[in-house]
C-alpha cells in the first residue's frame, strides 16, 4: 500500500482526480480558513523583510527609492512574500487543528477519520506549503 499523498487539483481537460482521494480545498469542510493572499496582504504590512533583502516591507520598496530595494526584482518580491504567507496560513491551520483536537478530542477524531490513508487534494502547487500537508501528517500518524 502506497503512502498518502497531496494532489494537485485541476482544470485541465480530461483531469480527473483520482478515485478514493478526497478534495480538502477551502469549500470543503477541512479547508484552511485563513486565505492566502490575505495573509500576504497582512504579512505585507506587519513583517520585517530583511532577511529578504528588502528595506523593512514590501510597500517600501513601492513608495522610497532604497538602492537594495531597486535591486531586487518584483517578481522576488512576490514570491518571498507569497512563501511566507502560505507558511502563515498553513501555521494558523495547524494551530487551529490542535487546538481542535485539544478541546474537543472526539469532535475531531470524527472529523479527521474520513481522511485516514486517502490521498488529498487541494488547488496549491506541490512545492508550495499547504495545510493538506498538515491534514496528511495528522490523519495518517
Amino acid at each position: 500500500m502506497t503512502r498518502p499523498a497531496r494532489i494537485r487539483l485541476s482544470r485541465a481537460k480530461g483531469w480527473r482526480k483520482p478515485e478514493g482521494a478526497v478534495v480538502v480545498a477551502r469549500p470543503s469542510r477541512w479547508g484552511n480558513p485563513w486565505p492566502v493572499d490575505r495573509m500576504a496582504a497582512h504579512l505585507s504590512m506587519a513583517q520585517d523583510f530583511s532577511h529578504i533583502g528588502c528595506c523593512n516591507a514590501l510597500w517600501e520598496a513601492r513608495f522610497l527609492n532604497h538602492r537594495e530595494c531597486r535591486d531586487i526584482p518584483a517578481a522576488r518580491y512576490k514570491t518571498a512574500l507569497g512563501m511566507l504567507a502560505a507558511e502563515a496560513a498553513v501555521a494558523q491551520f495547524r494551530a487551529l487543528a490542535e487546538h481542535f483536537a485539544a478541546l474537543n478530542p472526539s469532535g475531531f477524531a470524527t472529523w479527521i477519520e474520513p481522511l485516514r490513508g486517502r490521498d488529498l487534494c487541494c488547488w496549491c502547487p506541490l512545492d508550495a506549503p499547504c495545510h493538506a500537508d498538515v491534514l496528511l501528517e495528522i490523519a495518517n500518524r
